[in-house]
């Protein structure tokens, strides 16, 4: 493992351990495995043991012909990938989780939290965080490598901030034929309106999943942070397809518990 988590990551486990005593826990940790796996910093502290898995939709997108994958990809065979909706454990079977970063990547989460309530053990928690991706002026999150160039939605944006919010597919498709490849605005367009990978739900919508689940909120605690360099014009533009618009990406980190 390596020797420092990035800072949302231990903003999380001190979180998370400030919920629940992990020692001698059977935990499972739900990860989108970016950038690090949590499990050897969770049996650190104490954990019995610590089953990781990866729901199918969250899985990083990597397609076939990329070049460089991560240093952790390698360790994708130490996991357990699964269904949102279905996992392969019994009832009542850990006694927490966590799930660092993931709230935006869970296509199905009302089904997700019912299955992590299912294998949770009577007063177990959940710690979940994340950010609503769809929020956010990069609301694309490709990567891919084509033709030995790497592109990335922050190092070498293709679309303009805020562009899918109030843009549709078809139009942006035809501002960027005289700019880009076909191959390229497809592989572009397929991470921003159809890859699995994120859900494209704003935080109002996740919350009141959340709320609207068989877990009782014990805690919502969010870090608030305004696009306030937005142009007003984009956000009428925006407001007009998308009227729960908040104008704002919010990291939130929830703990929710299971009843007794």
């Amino acid at each position: 493992m390596t020797t420092t988590l990035l800072p949302y990551q231990q903003a999380d486990l001190d979180r998370y351990y400030a919920t629940t005593n992990v020692t001698g826990q059977t935990v499972l940790e739900i990860t989108g495995v970016e950038p690090e796996l949590l499990s050897p910093w969770i049996e650190a502290a104490g954990a019995a043991s610590v089953t990781t898995i990866i729901p199918s939709s969250s899985v990083l997108y990597l397609p076939s012909d990329s070049g460089n994958l991560p240093w952790w990809y390698a360790e994708l065979d130490t996991l357990v990938t699964v269904s949102d909706t279905i996992f392969s454990f019994a009832d009542n079977t850990f006694d927490s989780s966590i799930a660092s970063g993931l709230l935006s990547r869970i296509n199905n989460l009302p089904n997700f939290l019912a299955e992590v309530y299912r294998v949770l053990k009577p007063n177990g928690i959940l710690y979940i965080s994340g950010e609503p991706y769809w929020s956010r002026k990069f609301g694309s999150n490709y990567n891919f490598n084509h033709l030995d160039i790497h592109y990335h939605y922050r190092d070498n944006p293709i679309l303009l901030d805020w562009e899918h919010l109030y843009s549709s597919k078809e139009e942006i498709r035809t501002r960027l034929t005289d700019l880009y490849s076909t191959e390229i605005i497809d592989k572009v367009l397929e991470s921003t309106f159809d890859s699995p990978r994120i859900n494209r739900k704003f935080l109002d919508e996740l919350t009141a999943d959340l709320n609207n689940s068989m877990f009782t909120v014990e805690a919502d605690i969010e870090q608030r942070m305004f696009n306030n360099e937005m142009p007003a014009d984009i956000y009428e533009l925006i407001k007009v397809k998308h009227p729960n618009f908040s104008n704002a990406t919010t990291i939130s980190n929830f703990i929710l518990r299971k009843g007794t």
